[in-house]
């Protein structure tokens, strides 16, 4: 799984629940909608609001002002996954 994400952050996170120098609560939430975005192979799997971003790339809300952004490939789901604060 961690091929597909390409934040070292999120990565961490993804790996053990928590980043040094991110809020516990960004890192509880950001950590569940990863495993949900690595499982999903559908849209239909997805079961949040998804924004499409102006350069292709889609977004999922993670915490107040974080978001999860993501490339899609269809079959396979998301890629590239990195935390960015809007």
């Amino acid at each position: 799984m961690s091929d597909r994400i390409s934040d070292t952050r999120l990565l961490e996170i993804f790996q053990t629940r928590t980043c040094t120098g991110l809020p516990a609560d960004l890192c509880h939430r950001a950590y569940g909608a990863t495993r949900r975005l690595l499982a999903a192979r559908d849209w239909s799997d997805i079961l949040v609001p998804v924004a499409q971003l102006p350069d292709g790339r889609f977004a999922i809300l993670a915490y107040g002002k974080w978001v999860i952004v993501f490339v899609w490939v269809p079959g396979q789901g998301a890629r590239e996954l990195a935390l960015q604060r809007v």
